[in-house]
C-alpha cells in the first residue's frame, strides 16, 4: 500500500493495488457524487448497513444523498474517505472530527457512515479505508479513534475486532434496521 502526503503529512491517497484506491475527497465532482450516492443507496437496500439522518429511507433516494454528501462536504469537522474500484466509488467512510473550540475531547475523532457496496466486500477496501483514518489520525496527533456499529454486522465487527478495536460498551436499543431495534457496540483504538 502507498501513500501520498501533503501539508504537514496529511494523507491524501492510497494505491491499495492496481484496482483499489482509498482517498481522502477534498471537492465533490458531478461524477464521484453519482457514484456515491448509488454506492450508498445500493447499500442501505441491501443490509440497512448504511444509516443517515433520523428519517425512514425510500427508493429513490438519489436526490436526498446528494444533499446529505453535499453537505458533508462544507462541513469542516466531517472529512470524507472513498474507496474506488477503477474509477467508481465503491465504499466510504466519515471521519468526525472535534470542534477546534472542544479542547476536552481534542484528543480524538470517530468514524462514521462505513460502507461497502455488496460486489466490493471482502476485496480489503474497508479495512483500506480504516488504515487510512488510523494514519490521517496519527499524522493529525489524534491519541484515540471511536466508532459505534450495530450488532448485526457481523463482517464490520469481525474486520474492527481484527484490527484491534477494543469494545467498551453495549446499547440494547441502538438503531432501527428495517422494522427491528437492533443494540449497537462501541469500540475505541488508541493510536
Amino acid at each position: 500500500m502507498r501513500g501520498n502526503f501533503y501539508g504537514e503529512g496529511m494523507i491524501s491517497t492510497y494505491q491499495v493495488d492496481t484496482k483499489i484506491k482509498v482517498e481522502l475527497l477534498k471537492r465533490l465532482n458531478s461524477a464521484d457524487l453519482l457514484t456515491l450516492c448509488e454506492s450508498a443507496e445500493s447499500t442501505m437496500l441491501d443490509t440497512y448497513g448504511f444509516s443517515i439522518g433520523s428519517k425512514k429511507w425510500q427508493p429513490p433516494m438519489n436526490r436526498d444523498l446528494e444533499e446529505y454528501f453535499s453537505g458533508v462536504m462544507l462541513i469542516q469537522e466531517r472529512q470524507l474517505i472513498v474507496g474506488r474500484v477503477a474509477k467508481d466509488i465503491v465504499g466510504s467512510l466519515q471521519l468526525l472530527l472535534p470542534h477546534k473550540q472542544n479542547k476536552i475531547s481534542s484528543f480524538a475523532m470517530s468514524i462514521h457512515d462505513l460502507f461497502v457496496i455488496r460486489p466490493a466486500r471482502y476485496s480489503g477496501i474497508a479495512q483500506a479505508m480504516f488504515k487510512f483514518a488510523e494514519d490521517y489520525a496519527r499524522a493529525a496527533r489524534y491519541k484515540l479513534i471511536k466508532l459505534s456499529l450495530r450488532a448485526d454486522m457481523e463482517a464490520a465487527i469481525t474486520l474492527v475486532e481484527k484490527l484491534k478495536y477494543k469494545r467498551w460498551g453495549v446499547l440494547d436499543k441502538y438503531e432501527f434496521a428495517g422494522d427491528q431495534i437492533i443494540s449497537g457496540y462501541f469500540y475505541c483504538k488508541e493510536l
